[in-house]
C-alpha cells in the first residue's frame, strides 16, 4: 500500500488505478487534502474539514413553496381557493393573473448551476397549453428590496406553454429553469413572480378553463451539506 500526496501537477493527486481497494482496520487520520471518488467526479474534505462535492457528487436540493407560501399582488390577483383535501390558486380563464412569493437562497447551492422551478398545478382541461410564466429577481445584501422589474421571465415565448395532464384533474408537473448566468456567487434572495397569461387575444392558452396551481418547488444544485461558517 502506497499512500500519496498532493503534487503541484495533479490535485488531486490519484493512486494507481490498479490498487483496487485498500482495507483500514482501525483509525485513519488526514490532515490535509483527501478525496473520495473519481477523476472528475468526488468529494474533496479539505484539510479544513470542509466537504465539497464535484461532478456527479453534486445532488439537487429543492425548496417546496406550498400555496400558503405565496401572496396576492393588489390586483390581477389569482384566487386562493379549496381544492380536494387541500389549497391552491385559481387562475381563471380568459384573464392575467399572478401570485408572488421569495425565497432564501442556501449557502450550498452552486452560483454556476441552473436553477429549476417546478410548477405543480391541474386543471379540469385535458391535454390543452396553459401559458405559464415564471419572472424572477435575485437580491444580494444592500440591493432595493422595493425593485418591481425582474431580472428576466421565463416561458413568454411565442409557442411556449405548458400543457394539461390527459386525465381531468390530473397533476402536473412542469418545469422552468433559470440559467446560471442570472445567478451570482453573493445573491441571498430569490423572488418569483408566476403569471398566467390567458387572455383570449393570447393563442398560446388554449385550456379555456381555470388552472390550479397546488404547490411549487424551487431547486439548486448543492455541493456541500451547507453553508460555509465564516
Amino acid at each position: 500500500m502506497h499512500i500519496f500526496g498532493t503534487t503541484a501537477a495533479l490535485n488531486p493527486y490519484h493512486a494507481d488505478e490498479n490498487l483496487k481497494s485498500v482495507l483500514v482496520e482501525g483509525d485513519l487520520e488526514v490532515r490535509e487534502e483527501s478525496f473520495f471518488g473519481g477523476a472528475t467526479d468526488y468529494a474533496k474534505h479539505a484539510a479544513d474539514g470542509t466537504l465539497t462535492l464535484y461532478g456527479t457528487a453534486r445532488y439537487y436540493d429543492g425548496i417546496e413553496l406550498m400555496a400558503k407560501d405565496f401572496k396576492a399582488p393588489a390586483s390581477n390577483a389569482a384566487t386562493e381557493v379549496n381544492r380536494g383535501m387541500g389549497v391552491a390558486w385559481r387562475f381563471d380563464n380568459n384573464s392575467q393573473e399572478s401570485i408572488y412569493t421569495q425565497v432564501r437562497i442556501p449557502g450550498k447551492w452552486v452560483s454556476t448551476e441552473d436553477i429549476n422551478i417546478v410548477l405543480i398545478w391541474d386543471s379540469p382541461t385535458l391535454s390543452k397549453g396553459c401559458d405559464w410564466e415564471i419572472r424572477y429577481l435575485f437580491r444580494a445584501i444592500d440591493e432595493d428590496m422595493t425593485e418591481t422589474t425582474p431580472d428576466g421571465t421565463i416561458g413568454d415565448g411565442a409557442g411556449e406553454y405548458e400543457i394539461s395532464s390527459a386525465t381531468a384533474n390530473g397533476l402536473v408537473h412542469s418545469t422552468f429553469t433559470i440559467p446560471a448566468d442570472a445567478f451570482g456567487s453573493t445573491d441571498k434572495k430569490l423572488l418569483i413572480q408566476v403569471y398566467r397569461d390567458a387572455d383570449a387575444g393570447n393563442g398560446d392558452d388554449t385550456l379555456e378553463n381555470n388552472a390550479y396551481l397546488h404547490a411549487m418547488m424551487v431547486r439548486g444544485t448543492a455541493n456541500k451539506l451547507g453553508g460555509d461558517i465564516a
